[in-house]
């Protein structure tokens, strides 16, 4: 990649070659010595000492020609070399300058893209940034030359998580925490009825239920295929049957397209688990969002979330839900919600109901 070069001797005679001055920034950066020599680093391999400036500028012509929909102020600022010290308009990443909308005579400081294929443009970024990046390619911790220059040195942005955990409905958690004479007043009252616990908004098309820690299965026979849009998830609760139990714990979850009326449940496949939890994922949306070499930690941390139940985000945006399994281990029965006949959720049923 070509760097336009700055001559303090050709300067004059290449802005009148072009009809138009150069950028300020971008001259008086690239006449100070030091920012040419780490230009000319071989790593980059910016400028090219063969080329001189009113040869660059030539580039502009030949672009323009070559494409009738290149802006006709523009003037090329970066442009693809070759091995043999010629150009190509065939590769490359080629970024060019407008005139200034405040002074028209000079060029802006900003950097434009050209694609080459579709023949369009798309900003870019500013001389400052691609300075600043450009010098820390080649002097990496060496801040010295840019705080000499005055620009501030750009500090490393932190990784974005892999996954974020949401808590779901208070009532919920909170119906969750009762023990004793305040769970035994409470359990009539909710017994049997679907509580609203959280919303998911699903992006792909598969509803996966799997044991927490495992990772979505590519296999239909093991998800529910339903419609991207928002899903509601609510539970029901009972209380514990294990022996001596006083607590509450998750006797079904439900997954229902928002808006939505199942007048039909169908059996679908059964789900095992060895972790007391599952965790209900967007399948799709996990699987584009958190990359091969990143999944066995995203579930990891996923695994060891403290608040159950909650809504996880893995990657940017992929939502799932992690629930605590009724009395723990086991293999449970997935049901398919429909309504009118199509896909509009799931249910893990984890206890049959109290008789």
């Amino acid at each position: 990649m070509g760097w336009f070069p700055v001559v303090a001797d050709s300067i004059d005679e290449v802005e009148a070659q072009l009809g138009v001055a150069l950028p300020q920034m971008y001259k008086s950066i690239l006449l100070e010595p030091r920012v040419a020599d780490v230009l000319s680093d071989a790593l980059l391999g910016t400028f090219d000492r063969n080329f001189s400036m009113h040869q660059f500028a030539g580039m502009t012509q030949i672009l323009r020609e070559a494409h009738p929909e290149f802006p006709r102020d523009g003037v090329v600022a970066f442009c693809a070399s070759l091995d043999n010290d010629d150009f190509t308009l065939e590769w490359g990443n080629w970024r060019f300058w407008l005139p200034d909308k405040v002074n028209p005579g000079r060029l802006e400081d900003v950097f434009y893209n050209w694609n080459l294929k579709t023949r369009k443009k798309s900003f870019d970024c500013s001389t400052a940034d691609m300075l600043v990046s450009y010098i820390g390619i080649v002097q990496g911790d060496d801040s010295t030359l840019l705080q000499e220059l005055g620009y501030a040195v750009p500090l490393p942005l932190p990784a974005p998580p892999l996954t974020t955990s949401l808590p779901c409905d208070r009532a919920v958690l909170a119906y969750l925490g009762l023990r004793g004479a305040e769970l035994a007043a409470v359990l009539p009252s909710i017994a049997n009825v679907w509580l609203p616990c959280a919303r998911l908004t699903l992006k792909g098309k598969f509803l996966c239920p799997r044991d927490l820690g495992q990772e979505p299965t590519s296999s239909a026979r093991e998800s529910i295929k339903v419609a991207p849009g928002v899903y509601e998830v609510s539970v029901q609760l009972c209380k514990s049957r294990m022996r001596n139990s006083d607590w509450p714990v998750v006797q079904a979850v439900r997954v229902l397209m928002q808006g939505a009326v199942s007048d039909d449940s169908v059996p679908a496949f059964k789900v095992d688990v060895d972790q007391a939890a599952i965790c209900i994922f967007d399948r799709q949306a996990f699987f584009k969002q958190v990359l091969v070499d990143e999944r066995d930690e995203a579930l990891e941390l996923i695994s060891d979330v403290q608040e159950k139940p909650c809504v996880i985000v893995a990657g940017k945006s992929a939502q799932a839900i992690v629930m605590p399994s009724g009395d723990g281990d086991g293999t449970y029965q997935v049901n398919q919600l429909l309504a009118a006949g199509a896909s509009v959720g799931l249910e893990v049923v984890f206890m049959s109901p109290a008789a």
